[in-house]
């Protein structure tokens, strides 16, 4: 992994120090109450995984924060809403509305 690459996913997953063994500091704590049937049931699981409760449950819920950020990044459409877009996307622009008009006149931020 490169430098680049290592300070990038650092960067995204919130790690800003490293331990002297590499390993990410870990300055942010969760607490959370459960009920015993819960915790034996995740304990179990943990130790069946081989890894401890803190790592089973970090990972699982890491893990499905991961996929629901994903899902609402994507934009998903049916075969016919894929279709209507791309009849869209191909078809001759309009006339540019006043509302159009009024944001591209607007200062370019990028350029700036």
């Amino acid at each position: 992994m490169t430098t680049a690459t290592l300070k990038r996913a650092r960067a995204q997953s919130g790690i800003t120090e490293v331990s002297s063994l590499g390993a990410p500091l870990k300055r942010a704590r969760m607490e959370l109450k459960t009920t015993e049937a819960a915790k034996e049931l995740l304990s179990l699981a943990a130790a069946l995984n081989g890894t401890d409760l803190t790592a089973f449950i970090l990972n699982t819920a890491v893990e499905k924060a991961r996929k629901v950020v994903a899902e609402h990044n994507a934009i998903m459409l049916s075969r016919d809403g894929q279709e209507a877009l791309a009849g869209l996307l191909q078809s001759a622009p309009g006339r540019p509305t006043k509302a159009m008009r009024e944001l591209m006149s607007l200062p370019d931020l990028n350029k700036a």
